[in-house]
């Protein structure tokens, strides 16, 4: 379980709301077929894709400035994230897919708004793809040999100037599934040991390794094979079961259940995001630090777009700052939720 200690410290580092609402914010793709976003830096700043007359793009988006074009070669599964420094990477995808012959491949990319697109590595056969787990702040850019990062065999991480790290050969374990990078040399690791002829799992778990110290804590042992989500700089850790019907937070002081709320972000603030089951399907959810649950689709302001309802929560900022995908006529847009709350200390 949770140590106590955690929860307090947690709490004292978290506004008590008494209230909050969310105003809705478009991202400029309102007429394109398709769009999401996933990742946002602490600035506000968002980058995603969308889809539109047969080409899926990437984009980045800034607040008072507006949308820009990243890529029209962007890989269609790959989403791009954004560090702090307004820097993007993501993945590029050129060739043909044919019935024979596949010619496709993948290429990642880094960009800025000074110097635009830069290739980065060298591009390879797509196959199963590639999967960007993270990219901090550092400029670290961590990433998987598959689009699943749970089905992927190797993960790499690239430290400027060019440093190729293969973490899978220094984590110890037969699987390794890194998922989250964060700002301080952490990567969360979901690891798997197999019997010899690797049909039962003999153990499995979740740890934090430290890429400068090659070390790394378990957080949680052989309870069963973990899901690793996401991790902030704090160490904190949200992580879901195989069937994505349970959730769970924690650090290295152990984990805890967060019944049927499978998160899928957090901020440092220890702000959760993610759905609960309900009796008509799901719920878009964010859970405050000491637990409250808020139901986003009633948390929003009325405004001008005609939102039928929130289907996702990707991503939140330490200003609270959700990335969501909402739907619109039948179709799926990226939106930002900016908080409108009144808080006492």
């Amino acid at each position: 379980m949770l140590n106590k200690f955690l929860l307090i410290l947690m709490l004292s580092q978290s506004a008590m709301w008494s209230e909050v609402f969310y105003s809705v914010k478009d991202l400029g793709t309102l007429a394109t077929e398709f769009s999401e976003a996933r990742s946002i830096n602490q600035h506000g700043c968002v980058v995603g894709k969308y889809f539109s007359d047969g080409k899926c793009v990437d984009f980045l988006w800034i607040p008072d400035d507006g949308l820009y074009i990243m890529t029209t070669d962007a890989d269609r599964e790959v989403f791009p994230k954004i560090n702090n420094g307004c820097q993007a990477v993501g993945v590029i995808t050129k060739g043909e897919k044919g019935f024979f012959f596949n010619t496709e491949e993948s290429q990642l990319y880094f960009f800025n708004l000074q110097a635009g697109v830069r290739m980065t590595g060298n591009p390879s056969a797509r196959k199963e793809g590639l999967s960007i787990i993270g990219f901090n702040d550092r400029q670290w850019i961590l990433w998987a040999n598959h689009v699943d990062p749970y089905q992927s065999t190797h993960n790499f991480l690239l430290k400027p100037p060019e440093s190729l790290i293969i973490l899978s050969a220094e984590m110890g374990h037969q699987r390794t599934f890194a998922t989250a990078l964060n700002n301080r040399s952490d990567i969360l690791v979901s690891w798997r040991n197999h019997s010899l002829f690797g049909s039962n799992i003999l153990s499995s778990g979740l740890s934090i390794y430290n890429v400068q110290t090659k070390k790394s804590v378990i957080i949680d042992r052989d309870h069963f094979p973990y899901f690793g989500l996401e991790m902030n700089d704090n160490r904190l850790v949200i992580a879901r079961d195989q069937r994505g019907t349970e959730g769970f937070w924690g650090s290295d002081l152990g984990m805890c259940s967060l019944g049927d709320f499978v998160p899928t972000a957090l901020n440092n603030r220890g702000i959760i995001v993610g759905k609960k089951k309900s009796k008509n399907g799901f719920q878009v959810c964010l859970r405050t630090a000491e637990g409250r649950m808020i139901d986003l689709n009633k948390a929003i302001v009325p405004s001008e777009y005609p939102i039928e309802e929130l289907t996702e929560a990707w991503a939140i900022n330490d200003r609270g700052q959700i990335l969501v995908t909402a739907k619109i006529n039948n179709c799926c847009h990226a939106f930002l939720l900016d908080p409108i709350h009144k808080s006492t200390p």
